[in-house]
């Protein structure tokens, strides 16, 4: 149901969307490793702190299109290299997460292709568990957020947050969370730039107190 003033009701349980790579996931990192497996060269001028600045990197930083072709070609069947991944955030992010599936209905959702969907959903259960989540691929999250009436969704792509605001209003929360590939990036004034996990999801608590 749409509220009038603010956020999706009935407010309880609350609905949180997160995002996977780039915000749960270090999935540049691993890209940036197989890259050097399949290439023997590593992204140029190459800054992990800093880098990569920009979405669809991997030209600018020095990889041709057949490189980057054979890179898809294989990322996009081999469950294994998804699974593998190493979590992105700090502890108390991961703990912040790690609460808010036990008290709260948690969907993770990603734009990764659909033939890795179980590894996705397996890289979850391995890091919090088998509690109660959904693990979601879809091209297009607006449709997602709506249906299900999300709360809020952290994201780290701006045109994700523009899609939710287009399908949901201000029913939904859409936090962006900051990336070096995303901080030159202009957004809607309703989108809310957050630095860790854990700010957007105490905004949200702070939001729902307002509206009950």
């Amino acid at each position: 149901m749409i509220s009038r003033n603010g956020l999706y009701r009935p407010l309880n349980p609350l609905r949180i969307g997160i995002d996977l790579d780039g915000v749960l996931v270090n999935h540049t990192q691993s890209w940036v490793d197989k890259l050097y497996e399949m290439t023997g060269h590593r992204p140029k001028g190459w800054n992990a702190e800093k880098d990569p600045n920009c979405w669809d990197w991997m030209i600018p930083y020095g990889y041709t299109p057949k490189q980057i072709d054979e890179f898809y070609q294989f990322s996009n069947t081999d469950g294994g290299f998804w699974y593998n991944m190493c979590p992105l955030p700090s502890l108390v992010d991961l703990e912040a997460v790690s609460d808010a599936i036990d008290k709260h209905s948690v969907h993770f959702i990603t734009n990764r292709p659909m033939e890795v969907y179980k590894f996705s959903n397996d890289w979850v259960r391995r890091h919090f568990g088998d509690r109660p989540h959904s693990t979601i691929h879809a091209r297009h999250k607006g449709p997602v957020v709506f249906g299900l009436q999300l709360h809020c969704l952290i994201d780290d792509r701006p045109n994700n947050l523009t899609e939710v605001l287009e399908y949901c209003g201000l029913n939904c929360m859409p936090f962006l969370l900051n990336k070096p590939w995303n901080r030159h990036e202009k957004v809607s004034p309703y989108i809310i730039r957050i630095d860790t996990i854990k700010e957007g999801l105490d905004k949200l608590y702070e939001k729902v107190v307002q509206c009950q």
